[in-house]
């Protein structure tokens, strides 16, 4: 893959307990990453994939047509950031935060965001299959047109999240989590077993 640089920036391997401002990353491979600071930054068809950028924090930064499958990004953080078009497949997100945060038109499957910090984050048209919510703080989560197929709620407050446009199969939820939960009719339906309620006319 290319590497440009800009103003002067040696990007590649990167050192840690550094920041970065105003810098615009394209085609690029970066590593390295455990500790950096990225402020004001745009990423583009950069690879990040199968990385260990562990408390790695990106603020006021688009992120778009990228790579972070299998990274690890615990206790990262993302402020303000938008991300879009981006594969983010399997991805640990465990202990980071994310703050009003937009996430669209990208795969997350087998994402996992076990204890993780979910304040003003919104997820539009994307691929969730398979990823794990568990004993994460939830604050004006917005899950809109996401495919979450399979995926694991447990242990994690959902009161006022609305799901009725995204698809729902085979969701693993707890009594607990589902309490609030904004559904459709037919979702409704489907998650009337979780209550053992049986339904006239069904079998």
């Amino acid at each position: 893959m290319k590497k440009i640089v800009l103003n002067t920036l040696d990007i590649g391997n990167i050192d840690g307990s550094e920041k970065y401002e105003y810098q615009s990353f394209q085609n690029i491979v970066l590593d390295n990453l455990n500790n950096v600071e990225f402020h004001n930054c745009l990423f583009s068809h950069v690879e990040f994939h199968n990385e260990e950028i562990t408390k790695v924090s990106f603020y006021n930064c688009i992120i778009e047509s990228s790579d972070f499958s299998n990274a690890n990004l615990s206790e990262a953080s993302f402020i303000n950031v938008e991300i879009k078009e981006t594969k983010l497949v399997g991805c640990d997100f465990t202990e980071s935060y994310l703050k009003d945060t937009y996430i669209r038109d990208s795969i997350l499957n087998y994402s996992i965001f076990y204890e993780t910090n979910l304040k003003n984050v919104h997820f539009i048209n994307n691929k969730m299959l398979d990823i794990s919510i568990n004993s994460a703080k939830i604050n004006n989560l917005i899950l809109d047109n996401d495919d979450l197929t399979s995926s694991s709620f447990m242990n994690v407050n959902l009161n006022g999240v609305n799901v009725s446009t995204s698809n729902i199969s085979k969701i693993m939820i707890d009594l607990k989590s589902l309490e609030g939960l904004i559904v459709n009719e037919m979702q409704a339906i489907m998650l009337s077993h979780l209550l053992k309620i049986r339904i006239e006319g069904e079998e």
